[in-house]
């Protein structure tokens, strides 16, 4: 992915003109998802100890989700204006506005 990741940053970079903010498209958002794996692992190992495998993989998936979503947003590297841009963005974003820490 890192391979596909760099081409296609330096392809559009070049062919349509466009500057990208290098932390806040990449590392912002790979920050996250390394924060949100480790809260997955943490939270799969807890779980499993007193259920069975089914219920400690949807556990961890849903913290998983939950924690990526907050920090996707708290770290800036999405914002409201943004994701309203995407199909059915404006949906989204009129629940991510009432949730507070989106804001």
């Amino acid at each position: 992915y890192l391979i596909a990741t760099i081409l296609n940053y330096r392809a559009v970079k070049k062919y349509a003109e466009v500057e990208f903010d290098f932390g806040r498209t990449f590392i912002r958002p790979a920050l996250s998802a390394a924060i949100m794996g480790a809260v997955v692992y943490l939270a799969y190992m807890g779980i499993h100890t007193f259920t069975g495998n089914a219920i400690a993989t949807l556990a961890s998936v849903a913290a998983g989700i939950a924690v990526y979503a907050y920090l996707i947003f708290a770290c800036k590297a999405i914002t409201v204006d943004e994701l309203e841009e995407l199909p059915k963005g404006k949906k989204l974003a009129s629940i991510a506005k009432k949730i507070p820490f989106i804001n």
